[in-house]
């Protein structure tokens, strides 16, 4: 289920990032997809992402899980 990709560690690079953000998740906030670069690939903490960028941790956390089941899909999907 999506719970267990929690503790997945994904690693893509920033500029594929931000552009399967900006075609799959158009309706994400600036502020909010750099909070989401640091955390992909700054390595930063959610938690400290959130605060630095002044978005909610909450709507961090669930941008990055619908970011990971994306490129999960992606990844995943039979050619």
């Amino acid at each position: 289920g999506l719970n267990t990709m929690k503790t997945r560690t994904l690693y893509v690079p920033e500029h594929a990032a931000r552009q399967i953000i900006k075609d799959f998740m158009p309706r994400v906030k600036p502020a909010s997809i750099e909070a989401m670069i640091d955390v992909l690939d700054n390595k930063l903490i959610a938690s400290e992402a959130a605060a630095k960028h002044r978005v909610t941790h909450q709507s961090l956390s669930k941008n990055l899980k619908t970011f990971e089941n994306l490129v999960y899909k992606i990844t995943n999907y039979p050619v």
